[in-house]
């Protein structure tokens, strides 16, 4: 939301679709600049992800924490720490329901949205819904029987960045800060973001007495929902994903003037191919894409094109029945419904009814 009200006072002052006149003579249109980066991928193609991703860091041993634990109803919410990389630990809050016996549960890495605010991030996931029509969706999970990871994503939260001295005219950006100097490192902010939800992913199997390693899924909300799927796609570990007002081509980004968080692209993966051809990797996994006809933040044009090749592929591979879509006339709030549907859609994907959970143990 606050992306789009950006953008509309931009359009205000900057009208997209300036007059002959008012253009100078030195004017271009966007086209012209991403014209002179094509060049250089050539036949190329579509680069390897992992190229697109750039420079990964080295894990630091897990040294899993449990830094605080109370009950939150009929759950248990333990506040949890673990090595990612060299000097940096993840924060994550682990739901689950306290159960007597040693059966191991599906999980689910609940991956939190951007919104603007770096003070919140994995509390969002795991609070109660009737703070917001958007937040809870891991409380809702945890609720269902599942194991429930929530991490902080670089630079929210607990994590936010300690700036000791700066020297600038503009307001301080943290998102802004981090993505430049990654860059300069050869690195990038998706790529931080998937390594460190890999290391989250390492934390839930770590947890072997009440995780089983083979049913894990992840879920995720606006930025959430476009790093869910990414992570399916560098990660096998994961079997099921549910992204929600996360996707649309990024060339239909471009087309509408979209402003996204400098963690939502990568370099050049344009002209060649889009994150549709990405994704169609990830069939025939089990995958629900939720999206609104009135998300300002993903054009429909380009969710409809993205959701038309996975369709596309899953249909070739027959197994139509593992893509659930759910375009709704909403905007990009993940309401009650919506969740309640992708709550569905996992369960019968990784839940198991008691009398299977009981053999399995024995």
């Amino acid at each position: 939301m606050l992306i789009a009200k950006y953008l509309n006072r931009l359009r205000r002052l900057l009208p997209l679709q300036a007059s002959a006149k008012s253009r100078s003579a030195g004017s271009q249109r966007l086209e012209s600049f991403f014209a002179l980066c094509e060049d250089p991928w050539g036949a190329d193609g579509l680069p390897a992800l992992e190229r697109a991703l750039g420079r990964r860091p080295q894990p630091a041993p897990l040294a899993p924490e449990v830094v605080d634990r109370e009950k939150d109803g009929d759950l248990v919410r333990e506040k949890v720490s673990y090595g990612v990389g060299k000097g940096c630990r993840g924060s994550a809050y682990l739901l689950y329901q306290e159960q007597p016996d040693k059966i191991r549960r599906p999980a689910v890495l609940a991956i939190h949205g951007h919104g603007g605010d770096f003070s919140q991030g994995k509390s969002k996931v795991v609070r109660a819904r009737n703070t917001s029509d958007t937040y809870g969706y891991g409380r809702g999970l945890a609720q269902r029987g599942f194991v429930v990871l929530a991490p902080d994503m670089a630079g929210f939260e607990d994590r936010q960045l300690i700036i000791e001295s700066r020297q600038t005219p503009w307001p301080f950006d943290p998102e802004r800060l981090l993505h430049c100097g990654l860059l300069l490192h050869g690195a990038t902010l998706m790529g931080l973001y998937l390594f460190e939800l890999q290391r989250a992913l390492d934390f839930l199997c770590h947890c072997q007495d009440m995780v089983d390693p083979t049913r894990i899924a992840v879920i995720g909300h606006s930025m959430g929902g476009t790093l869910a799927p990414m992570l399916m796609l560098i990660d096998q570990r994961v079997c099921a994903g549910v992204s929600a007002a996360g996707l649309a081509t990024w060339r239909s980004l471009l087309d509408f003037a979209v402003i996204h968080n400098f963690g939502a692209y990568l370099p050049g993966v344009l002209p060649g191919s889009d994150l549709d051809a990405m994704l169609c990797q990830l069939a025939p996994r089990p995958l629900m894409v939720i999206a609104g006809e009135q998300d300002p933040n993903f054009p429909l044009a380009g969710v409809n094109a993205l959701v038309s090749s996975l369709k596309k592929i899953y249909a070739q591979k027959g197994r139509s029945e593992n893509l659930a879509i759910m375009i709704h006339p909403g905007g990009h709030p993940f309401t009650e419904e919506q969740q309640s549907r992708a709550w569905v859609f996992l369960g019968r994907r990784l839940l198991r009814s008691k009398s299977e959970e009981v053999e399995e143990a024995r």
